[in-house]
């Protein structure tokens, strides 16, 4: 990719609603469309001299979300980590709700963490131990839900997944592997109940369609019409998730 200063012209797109800026430059050697995205997120696209714009502006919607990723990672890789707020009196957000940690600790308490009403029990022998109990009483909460959301979403794409399998990746909220198993991220709990089902609906589609076509969309948009408001507010939950 040539330096900074080769890319004279700056544009802008608006992608789901949301404005994606970069820098272009046109090339008489370059025979394919490339895009880059820097460190700090910036994002570059060097372009053949003959190819229109709206070809530029579709080359971009269709890496719209390897873009996205790409700058979510970038952005992990220069903030530090988020600690998990699991004080006693703490809040967490749990879809629709938010409950109260109350901490147990005493030596030789059994580890475990339990729903009480608005409350999430921790008992631990000591405080180094809660967060690791809290996310695994998220990934427990996370299967049972997702497993309903899941019977409840492939009646409706006709498709269901070989298996569940609940995960904590950093950069990724779902995915669906060529052997039929969906992954859902934990975290997700975090977040509304109709974004969680966005990517459970998102993740059983692709069981029907292996990419991101125009098909592909139209099955998403079958089971949720809204699914691209909820796709653009993914992206903010994303970058707002306390942990």
């Amino acid at each position: 990719m040539p330096p900074l200063s080769a890319f004279s012209e700056i544009q802008e797109l608006d992608c789901d609603g949301i404005r994606l800026r970069y820098a272009l430059r046109f090339s008489p050697r370059r025979s394919t469309l490339c895009v880059q995205v820097l460190p700090g997120g910036e994002v570059r696209v060097a372009a053949p001299s003959a190819v229109r714009r709206a070809d530029i502006d579709t080359f971009l919607r269709a890496h719209w979300d390897w873009i996205r990723s790409k700058q979510q990672r970038l952005s992990e890789r220069t903030r530090p980590a988020p600690r998990m707020p699991v004080g006693d009196g703490a809040q967490l957000p749990l879809l629709d709700e938010r409950l109260v940690v109350r901490q147990r600790l005493a030596a030789g308490t059994r580890p475990a963490a339990m729903r009480c009403g608005s409350e999430l029990i921790v008992c631990a022998p000591a405080p180094a131990q809660v967060p690791g109990l809290v996310v695994a009483w998220y990934r427990t909460v996370a299967r049972h839900h997702v497993s309903e959301r899941i019977r409840h979403f492939a009646a409706l794409v006709g498709r269901a997944p070989a298996r569940l399998s609940i995960r904590g990746q950093k950069t990724r909220w779902g995915s669906c592997s060529a052997l039929g198993t969906i992954s859902i991220n934990w975290r997700l709990m975090q977040a509304s109940p109709e974004i969680l089902d966005y990517v459970v609906v998102h993740e059983l589609c692709h069981l029907l369609h292996r990419n991101h076509s125009p098909r592909f969309w139209r099955e998403v948009q079958g089971i949720l019409p809204d699914y691209a408001r909820l796709r653009r507010e993914l992206r903010t939950f994303g970058l707002n998730l306390a942990f």
